[in-house]
């Protein structure tokens, strides 16, 4: 799940459940940024995720722990595909 999509779900969970509009202006931003976020063509910053975290009560250090650990997955992922690749080259 992209950080994008994390945005995404926590704007559309039933607890939350707001616009892009209402959203945004909760976290100071216009629903054009909001949606450049959702979509992946904007990255998500850190301040901005900790401003999502206070304002709609998500655990930060969750949020840091569950992204961490999808960063060390996925480099442990490439890191064994390369070494598979290069195992079937020889």
């Amino acid at each position: 799940m992209t950080q994008g999509e994390r945005v995404r779900m926590i704007r559309k969970h039933p607890n939350v459940n707001l616009t892009l509009e209402k959203f945004g202006e909760k976290l100071g931003i216009k629903k054009s940024a909001l949606s450049l976020i959702e979509n992946g063509k904007n990255n998500l910053t850190e301040q901005m995720a900790k401003s999502i975290c206070r304002e709609f009560r998500v655990n930060y250090s969750l949020k840091v722990f569950l992204v961490f650990t999808r960063r060390i997955a996925g480099y442990l992922t490439s890191e064994n595909g390369k070494k598979d690749r290069k195992k079937a080259q020889r």
